[in-house]
């Protein structure tokens, strides 16, 4: 974690936030808007709550939370004990967004909404960097794969899934370069990751 611009830790856990972090989180501000910005961060805070919260439960403890301009990654300090709970903690984030974001679309408050589903469904995508992946993964395991036959399934689902929406872009003239962009940085780190 050489790479960390500040890093610091509480009791037995470490906080790492990169200079990408504040990057992105300049950039949102000044491109949406600082409102926006601090919706979007509180989104994904409530988001990694739900992951601890599921954590705790299933009694595990943290050993680093990494802030950077992908997002907030939770490592735990030793590795889950069964595939079930793996999906139950991965789920638990996006499931967190998407009950806040069908509740804010039921009380009338549209940007609230957006950005709580946006940011549920978008975690769910099946990339290895996001719960989606973990979830396949999780699902591979509770069917007794190997973790290289989860691995090879996950990442073969992602380049499904990426050539399909490419392909869906293509096919109806839409053109969103941020959207394509992140497709293809998302299944490049499927492929070049450790």
């Amino acid at each position: 974690m050489d790479y960390a611009v500040i890093c610091f830790s509480l009791r037995s856990v470490t906080f790492l936030l990169d200079f990408s972090f504040f990057f992105a989180a300049a950039l949102t501000a000044i491109l949406a808007g600082t409102h926006f910005f601090l919706l979007l961060f509180c989104a994904a805070l409530l988001h990694e709550l739900g992951h601890l919260l599921l954590i705790f439960i299933c009694g595990h403890s943290i050993r680093y939370v990494h802030f950077s301009s992908a997002g907030i990654l939770i490592r735990p300090i030793r590795c889950y004990d069964a595939y079930w709970k793996d999906l139950l903690i991965s789920a638990a984030g996006p499931a967190v967004n998407l009950a806040l974001g069908t509740w804010a679309y039921l009380w009338n408050m549209p940007t609230f909404a957006a950005v709580h589903l946006a940011l549920g469904l978008f975690n769910l995508l099946p990339y290895s960097h996001l719960d989606g992946g973990s979830i396949i993964h999780a699902i591979c395991g509770m069917l007794n794969r190997s973790n290289s036959s989860c691995l090879w399934i996950q990442k073969n689902i992602s380049m499904f899934y990426t050539l399909t929406l490419l392909g869906f872009l293509y096919f109806f003239s839409i053109r969103n370069i941020s959207l394509m962009g992140m497709l293809l940085y998302l299944q490049a780190l499927e492929f070049f990751d450790k």
